[in-house]
C-alpha cells in the first residue's frame, strides 16, 4: 500500500521539487508514495510527479477523478 502525504501553504511557488522527491523515493526503495498537493498555487512541483513510483495529484486532478468516478455510476 502507498503511504501518502498532503501539502498545503501560502506559498507562491512550489516548495517541493522533482529533485526532493527522487531523493525521498531513493531512500523508500520500492514503496509507492501518493503525494496529494491540495495548495493555490502549487505547493508541489508539477513535474515532480515524474518521478517513478510517484503518484501526484493537485485539486485540479482529483476534482476530474471525482467527476469521472460519477458519471460512472
Amino acid at each position: 500500500m502507498a503511504s501518502s502525504d498532503g501539502a498545503t501553504t501560502s506559498a507562491t511557488e512550489p516548495l517541493v521539487h522533482r529533485k526532493d522527491l527522487a531523493d525521498a523515493m531513493r531512500a523508500r526503495g520500492s514503496r509507492p508514495l501518493l503525494a496529494v498537493d491540495l495548495g493555490v498555487p502549487r505547493n508541489i512541483a508539477g513535474d515532480a510527479g515524474k518521478v517513478g513510483n510517484v503518484f501526484l495529484h493537485s485539486i485540479d486532478s482529483l476534482e476530474t477523478l471525482i467527476e469521472r468516478n460519477l458519471r460512472r455510476r
